[in-house]
């Protein structure tokens, strides 16, 4: 017979927002089960799969919670926490709550809003960091982003992604860059 070659996926992280995955909807027809196995047997285990803006509001899911601690169960490495669609004066206390819901458990945490501004990821951060819960990584907003087929926005300058890098890593935290595209 033919024989085709295998397959194996070497990416580091696959990220899946609510609209893209999840079980009762998403465009791509993944269950978040579904895709740690399919994720997983392509990569024979090494490539992460990770939540993309878990929290409140996000993706029009009232029960975020609940969502997030399906993504824990069937398997998800990692889950941003993304408290950004509230008002300011509810993040700070909204993203405690979230990052002491997961602590402990089998997940890492990856927090920030691409959109934000840096200075306000910052704060966001240094909250969690407070509580003793060091994510693995703070996402630094690059200033783009995409619309319809036009990047939009005005990246930051090179130096100044830099200095974010620079301070996250002093926290003992890595940097993640939402929509450099």
């Amino acid at each position: 017979g033919i024989r085709f070659p295998v397959l194996v996926l070497t990416a580091h992280q696959i990220v899946a927002s609510r609209s893209q995955v999840e079980s009762s909807y998403g465009y791509s027809g993944f269950t978040p089960e579904w895709l740690v196995t399919f994720v997983k047997d392509l990569s024979d285990g090494e490539t992460d799969v990770v939540r993309d803006h878990g929290g409140p509001l996000q993706g029009g899911k009232l029960d975020y919670l609940d969502a997030l601690h399906q993504d824990v169960d069937a398997g998800f490495d990692g889950l941003h926490l993304d408290v950004c669609k509230l008002p300011y004066e509810e993040q700070t206390d909204a993203l405690k709550h979230l990052a002491n819901e997961f602590v402990g458990s089998r997940v890492y945490l990856e927090i920030g809003g691409e959109h934000e501004p840096n200075d306000w990821n910052h704060h966001l951060l240094t909250t969690v960091l407070d509580q003793g819960i060091v994510p693995k990584y703070a996402v630094a907003g690059f200033g783009s982003y995409v619309w319809m087929d036009r990047q939009c926005g005005r990246p930051v300058t090179p130096s100044h992604l830099e200095n974010i890098t620079r301070v996250n890593s002093g926290l003992g935290v890595r940097t993640k860059i939402h929509n450099a595209d």
